[in-house]
């Protein structure tokens, strides 16, 4: 027994050092700067929230969250994405991990926040609440109706609100916009958000003044080089909690004096106001 624990031990930290090459099975367009790959093969330990190390060979590295169990949602904005998005199906790619601790999956009414490619990592939470048949609120923020991500499908599984910045479609302005009487009519068991820092540093501070941090699940996103806690791109302040490995998901109350939503750090480390 105890040599099948320290195999299964070796097989994960193969997963986190190794990378495995997936083949990508089919490519879905969700924008003009968004895509969702979807694998050929199943990936190991897999829960929403969790993210995986992406390496597009001859490239680059780099993070990207769970947006289904078997796919990853990316958003073109770097020479690695550019990448990522010239490679067609049938290419492959490799993927280490899954990384990071995933949501906390608990409660009966749920209410999910997302803004632009912040939603992705919310659907796949929202398919995991589907499938367990509870209550689901999600509200959307994008910049305008051509870049809303997944509505349709967030429509099929539950209460949706959307905003645009640009007011295109659903209430002008920010998702902050739409946290009024209306959605709090019923009491959440449990809040999820992910979305630009920005954002979040606004809905720590709201949910705080309505002493509902201890509700609250963040998803953040920072610098990850290694994945293994290792190289420090990702600490915040002032705890020095590592993104990588002491998240990506935050109780709110763990980071409401933190530096997320006021600073965050280049790759060479340095301070940079968001």
């Amino acid at each position: 027994m105890g040599w099948h624990t320290e195999k299964e031990k070796e097989k994960e930290k193969d997963r986190e050092i190794l990378p495995k090459d997936v083949v990508i099975k089919r490519i879905k367009r969700e924008n003009k700067d968004v895509r969702t790959f979807f694998f050929e093969d199943a990936l190991l330990d897999v829960r929403p929230g969790r993210y995986v190390m992406v390496w597009v060979r001859g490239i680059d590295e780099i993070p990207i969250s769970l947006s289904h169990k078997d796919a990853i949602t990316v958003e073109r904005v770097g020479k690695t994405t550019e990448s990522l998005f010239k490679l067609k199906e049938g290419d492959s790619i490799g993927i280490r991990g899954p990384f990071g601790n995933g949501f906390d999956i608990k409660g009966e009414n749920i209410l999910l926040i997302g803004g632009g490619i912040g939603i992705a990592p919310l659907l796949y939470l929202a398919e995991v609440f589907g499938e367990k048949k509870k209550d689901i609120t999600t509200l959307i923020g994008s910049r305008s109706r051509e870049t809303l991500l997944f509505l349709k499908e967030f429509e099929k599984i539950s209460k949706v609100f959307v905003s645009t910045d640009d007011g295109s479609l659903g209430k002008k302005g920010s998702v902050l916009n739409m946290l009024d009487a209306e959605i709090f009519k019923q009491e959440y068991d449990m809040i999820y958000a992910c979305g630009p820092e920005k954002m979040l540093r606004s809905l720590l501070e709201f949910f705080n003044e309505k002493d509902l941090l201890e509700k609250t699940q963040f998803s953040l996103s920072r610098i990850i080089k290694c994945g293994l806690g290792i190289c420090g791109s990702c600490c915040i302040d002032p705890k020095g909690l590592r993104v990588c490995r002491d998240g990506p998901i935050f109780y709110g109350g763990e980071i409401l004096n933190s530096e997320v939503g006021r600073y965050e750090r280049d790759h060479t480390g340095r301070r940079r106001k968001v």
